[in-house]
């Protein structure tokens, strides 16, 4: 995994090449257009240890703290930590019962000056901010506080075939594996689904699991931009490919552990189908026992409810439940086992593209 030296980057207003070092002055040369509201302050923002990561914030007096870090959690740090900055030796947080970030950036921030903000209170990523002495002549049209400029996605090379890596498996990065894959190699990979991610422009990349989601990102951007400009569609298409790869080598595995287990000559428990695994023994009060434990319907309660209300939600008329048979020994455990992979869908993908791939599951279920 080589990281490239340079560090280039793209002023989101006019889109032009820019790099860290004139980023400052292409920024305040911009023409300035009428505007009833007030100037802006123009804030650098850098990753602590890493400098290939910045950006340039141009936000109003009147945005509040709140705001900024919903921009740095929506592009680099994710949301799910409680945060911080710390102004002049005073500390504000993000905790839910605290009015901290409430306090508008006028009252707090003024030029030359320099804050930290810290995300992740047990494995904490410092960003440091600085207050420029001039002032951006864009002001956000649209929101109190925008990205005016940031670093071009660093590039890195596949480790199997040496061209453009687009994708990061987080399994291969700790086992030693081949972590970095471009878009040709992709669907040669043999990892989970879940483990296989967009590599993002972050900080965060390769410390913990940050997956850029272009509808949050383009909100934070000056006027005209879209989200398939920030992230290449062509990206999250091959991911859903990948899915379907997955989906479809484990749905093998499990029919030719079935055929497996069928060939065992192993006694089945009355009024159950199945069998146990070799060497166990029953008698007939286990057999009532495990008789009550295991229904149909118990296994699929929880994710049932999920459904419904997703249904309901978009609109969808709920459809009569099929009749339920009771379930084999190799049947339960690979409900169990698909129920827990499709929690964790749920978990990392929260666009209606991820809900989209996360009944893809449950159907397959």
């Amino acid at each position: 995994m080589t990281l490239l030296p340079s560090s280039p980057g793209q002023c989101l207003v006019c889109r032009k090449d820019i790099s860290r070092k004139s980023a400052e002055v292409h920024l305040i040369s911009h023409k300035k257009k009428k505007s009833p509201k007030p100037s802006a302050y123009l804030i650098e923002v850098t990753a602590e240890g890493h400098p290939e990561y910045w950006m340039y914030l141009s936000s109003l007096p009147d945005a509040t703290l709140e705001d900024i870090d919903l921009l740095l959690k929506d592009i680099w740090m994710g949301d799910d930590h409680i945060s911080s900055f710390t102004i002049e030796g005073e500390e504000y947080t993000s905790y839910p019962d605290s009015s901290g970030m409430k306090v508008r950036v006028g009252k707090v921030f003024r030029p030359g000056m320099t804050c930290t903000y810290t995300c992740n209170y047990s494995s904490p990523t410092v960003l440091h901010l600085v207050v420029l002495d001039r002032q951006t002549a864009y002001t956000p049209s649209n929101s109190s506080i925008c990205v005016v400029a940031r670093n071009s996605r660093i590039s890195y090379d596949c480790d199997i075939c040496g061209s453009k890596a687009d994708f990061f498996c987080d399994e291969c990065y700790h086992e030693g594996g081949t972590p970095l894959i471009c878009k040709h190699c992709l669907l040669l990979h043999e990892c989970s689904y879940e483990e296989v991610q967009v590599i993002p422009d972050s900080p965060l990349f390769g410390i913990e699991y940050f997956a850029e989601e272009p509808d949050r990102l383009v909100r934070w951007y000056p006027d005209g931009w879209t989200g398939d400009e920030i992230i290449s569609p062509e990206l999250y298409e091959l991911l859903d490919r990948y899915f379907e790869k997955y989906m479809e080598e484990d749905e093998e595995c499990d029919l030719q552990d079935s055929d497996e287990d069928e060939d065992d000559e192993v006694p089945s428990v009355p009024g159950r189908s199945g069998s146990l695994p070799p060497g166990v023994k029953y008698d007939r009060k286990d057999t009532e026992e495990m008789k009550g434990t295991i229904t149909s319907g118990s296994v699929t309660t929880l994710i049932d409810l999920y459904i419904k209300e997703l249904r309901r939600s978009y609109g969808i008329e709920p459809k009569t439940p099929p009749k339920q048979e009771p379930l084999s020994i190799d049947r339960y455990d690979t409900i169990r086992r698909r129920i827990d992979f499709f929690s964790r869908l749920i978990i990392h993908r929260r666009s209606s593209r991820g809900v989209f791939l996360c009944w893809i599951v449950w159907q397959r279920i």
